[in-house]
């Protein structure tokens, strides 16, 4: 079993911890993607004079760890480079979450085991693997639909009537939009059982939260495909993934040059659809495309 790790640095500090944390005896491929506006001349020369057996690829501050990853793919095929899977690790800025996301894919007997599983596509940490939500939904079906795949992964909704719906409270189905999963809204299971409190409830946090957040949907009437089975994701986007699948996947749908060019800059946030967080969720749908499980640890 051919195994590769792929690191992609926006963050020479917390590559310096992150290096401590793994073996690099264990991976047969070490692949270096470089951040160049975020790593200075100095900094790159350690890390090349460190890692001479690695891969380097470089590029500029966009689509955050998503565009490196991209360069990366775009690398191993015009290389032709041969791999069973691959370990994506990046420069996540908060130490708490990238240990919790890193730390249980290093360990090496466990993840050499479950690779020979035919049937994982994606391993990731159990903490940080979520179910799917409506952050991103229009740019995935938008691309889902240009690929010609069926969806099957995720909810459909019809935006324009929602915004059509935000200032009628008639029009808010308090128990649908404090229990529809999509909304990951918390609340006790107690509050169902007295429609005043559920009522009062779900109307206070629509009138203060709800209406100013895309993703949140406040009507069953709002679906128009549901999809029985709501699928996971890894939040973080530090796993291991199957590389046909991958490999064969961006050889088949994915225009580097145009993709290069709808990456947003910088750091970004997801209060809004972007073209960057709509892969972190792509990743795990291409799994299940392909009849394969993500697998949590």
């Amino acid at each position: 079993m051919h195994l590769s790790i792929l690191l992609q640095i926006s963050n020479y500090d917390i590559f310096v911890k992150i290096k401590k944390l793994i073996n690099f005896n264990n991976y047969n491929l070490l692949m270096i993607h470089i951040n160049t506006e975020l790593i200075n001349h100095e900094q790159i020369n350690i890390i090349k004079n460190e890692f001479k057996q690695a891969k380097f690829t470089f590029g500029k501050n966009i689509g955050m760890d998503i565009y490196p990853f991209f360069c990366q793919i775009k690398y191993i095929i015009d290389n032709n480079i041969n791999t069973d899977y691959i370990l994506k690790i990046h420069t996540k800025s908060n130490d708490q979450w990238r240990n919790d996301l890193i730390l249980p894919l290093i360990n090496h007997n466990e993840i050499t085991s479950l690779v020979q599983n035919n049937n994982i596509g994606m391993i990731a940490s159990k903490k940080y693997t979520k179910l799917l939500d409506h952050y991103n939904t229009p740019i995935i079906l938008h691309f889902l639909k240009k690929w010609n795949i069926e969806n099957k992964y995720i909810d459909e909704i019809d935006w324009d009537k929602k915004y059509n719906n935000l200032y009628d409270l008639n029009f808010l189905d308090t128990k649908f939009y404090i229990t529809y999963p999509y909304n990951k809204i918390m609340y006790d299971n107690n509050l169902l059982e007295n429609k005043d409190k559920l009522n009062s409830y779900a109307i206070f946090h629509w009138l203060n939260i709800g209406y100013k957040v895309f993703r949140l949907i406040h009507n069953p009437k709002l679906i128009t495909k549901k999809i029985n089975n709501h699928y996971t994701f890894c939040t973080g986007t530090i796993f291991w993934i199957d590389a046909k699948i991958i490999i064969d996947f961006f050889k088949k749908y994915v225009d580097f040059k145009f993709w290069e060019n709808k990456f947003e800059k910088g750091y970004i946030k997801n209060d809004l659809p972007t073209y960057t967080h709509s892969w972190e969720r792509l990743f795990a749908i291409i799994i299940y495309y392909n009849n394969k499980i993500l697998h949590t640890i």
